[in-house]
């Protein structure tokens, strides 16, 4: 018994980085989890490949449209503009997933465990976060509070089905998932509570014993209840729903730009913020101003797959989903498919599988998804070690790579940071010689020049950095550099392209005033000291008080000329 449980210490270590991801001052935590989960994905393929894949012969709908799926994505990506360790993550899924399909109940059932285990100590993880910091939202160990709801979410299923060999197990799963649902709650996000919810309601659906008729009363009285908690839901954050919606709406502009095969992968963050300045240039009165911002994912997983790789990618999805949700309404309370479905609500509202440990789980459902077969394929060993090599060969050397390549970027930015970044210089400029398709780099290898007074050069790389990475910061980086440089038709562009991306922002109207008045056009300088006096603020800051003081003096001045 303790042998058995002895070989899923390694998952246990890659599940507990990937849940609770450690990040150091040469490589961050976005990235650990990324190789955390490629690393996970090759200990999976290894294993397989050992085992000789025993139920790998049936093959049914979820693992040929996730084969699908996974190729089209990573083939797509591959030809793209985005790091070779980002378009290999499909790839990895897929060994998990193939790793997953090949165990048998026993073992899954002790992989469960751990999903259990792991979700009980992020819940308590959570409560003593709120102890220390009574003040917000818990978010755990993860960057923010939907992170740390969609880890919670996804182990909720495991925890109301928990098999515990005890005459108090049934306590023991009560007091599990009341923890982590509370936890859920605790986090405030509402992509959360709604698919935490779900999870409850299906549950009870599936094992309280009811007549018909009670199921429709109760089923009919769940659905204006869930109607009623949606609508308090948008009410409780609203500028945040409003956002939301905004990018929804210009999101699927994007989407009838390029509906089949999409836009290409990483376009959403190259071309998104160009997307809604056009918005709010034609309509400058929008009622959405006040809560732009910059934006990096549309709030929905279907929906940038659907920007990126078209109806194509969503069909595959779908005949992913489509089963899953008819095994959930023809048979009882299953685990694997009632997550599946959560991942698939809060997808609607948030970003879950941007998660390497909620893509572990993922992986882990789909793989022990029921389903009749479609065919039976008969794989030699030789043909497994074959394919499972060349799988290892591409993720290990993607992996390779961009370790390297990342470990040497943040040593440099380190140096630039101390002050340093004169004599860094040569050395940003050969790592850009052999640039990982990581825009981040570009950004801030931008940042750095301009930090040294290089701005010319520093246009130069953000010029190409917006080609794949388009942000309010970037546009204001290239208009203060062509304001240095006495460039002042640029600079107006750039800042004017700024404001349109978030109208409620300041800094780009102020700058504006400046170059005017550089100019000496003052009755334009005149005219956006004006609109700056008026212009509604978000959120009072000090920084907005003295633009607010300076435009005021500014127009007193012109008056008293």
């Amino acid at each position: 018994m303790m042998r058995e449980w002895v070989n899923y210490l390694p998952a246990a270590l890659f599940m507990g980085c990937a849940l609770f991801p450690f990040s150091g001052s040469l490589i961050s935590a976005e990235r650990i989890e990324i190789y955390v989960f490629i690393l996970f994905a090759l200990y999976r393929l290894v294993f397989l490949m050992l085992n000789g894949g025993r139920r790998l012969k049936r093959v049914n709908i979820v693992g040929l449209s996730s084969t699908l799926l996974a190729v089209y994505l990573s083939g797509r990506s591959f030809a793209a503009p985005v790091p070779l360790v980002e378009a290999c993550l499909p790839l990895g899924f897929l060994c998990l997933y193939y790793g997953f399909a090949a165990e048998d109940s026993k073992e899954n059932r002790r992989f469960a465990g751990l999903i259990v285990v792991f979700s009980v100590a992020q819940a308590l993880y959570g409560f003593l976060q709120y102890t220390v910091y009574s003040s917000g939202w818990v978010a755990g160990n993860l960057s923010n509070p939907a992170g740390y709801a969609a880890s919670l979410v996804v182990g909720l299923p495991f925890c109301l089905t928990w098999e515990v060999p005890d005459r108090q197990g049934k306590v023991l799963k009560t007091v599990c998932s009341t923890l982590v649902l509370s936890a859920i709650c605790l986090s405030g996000s509402r992509a959360g509570i709604i698919s935490g919810g779900f999870i409850l309601g299906v549950f009870l659906w599936k094992t309280v014993a009811m007549s018909a008729k009670w199921r429709r009363v109760i089923g009919s009285t769940s659905i204006i209840m869930g109607a009623v908690v949606g609508c308090i839901l948008f009410s409780w954050k609203q500028d945040s729903a409003m956002g939301r919606i905004l990018i929804w709406k210009i999101s699927g502009g994007m989407v009838v730009e390029a509906p089949v095969w999409g836009r290409g992968a990483g376009s959403f963050q190259a071309d998104y913020m160009t997307c809604q300045a056009d918005f709010f240039k034609a309509n400058p009165d929008s009622k959405y101003a006040q809560v732009a911002g910059n934006v990096f994912h549309p709030f929905n997983e279907f929906l940038l797959l659907s920007i990126e790789f078209g109806l194509v990618g969503l069909l595959l999805v779908s005949l992913i989903l489509f089963p899953v949700v008819r095994n959930i309404c023809i048979s009882g309370f299953n685990p694997f498919s009632t997550c599946i479905a959560a991942i698939a609500l809060f997808s609607c509202f948030s970003y879950p599988v941007h998660y390497a440990y909620v893509c572990i789980v993922l992986a882990f459902c789909l793989g022990n998804v029921q389903l009749k077969p479609l065919f039976w394929l008969k794989i030699r060993r030789i043909g497994l070690f074959v394919l499972g090599g060349l799988s290892a060969m591409i993720l290990f050397f993607c992996l390779a790579k961009d370790v390297e390549y990342e470990y040497q970027w943040n040593r440099i930015r380190e140096g630039t940071l101390s002050g340093k970044a004169p004599e860094l210089m040569e050395q940003y400029r050969l790592l850009y010689q052999k640039w990982n398709y990581n825009p981040r780099f570009l950004y801030h290898y931008g940042v750095t020049l301009n930090y040294i007074g290089l701005h010319r050069a520093s246009n130069d790389i953000l010029a190409q950095c917006s080609e794949v990475y388009n942000s309010y910061d970037l546009q204001m980086l290239m208009g203060n550099n062509y304001y240095a440089e006495g460039k002042w038709d640029l600079a107006l562009s750039h800042y004017a392209k700024a404001s349109q991306m978030c109208p409620n922002r300041f800094r780009p109207l102020y700058m504006q005033i400046m170059v005017y008045d550089h100019r000496q056009e003052y009755d334009s300088a005149a005219q956006l000291a004006r609109e700056l006096l008026v212009k509604p603020v978000k959120i009072p800051s000090d920084e907005i008080r003295q633009m607010q003081s300076e435009a005021r003096r500014y127009t007193r001045n012109l008056n008293r000329d």
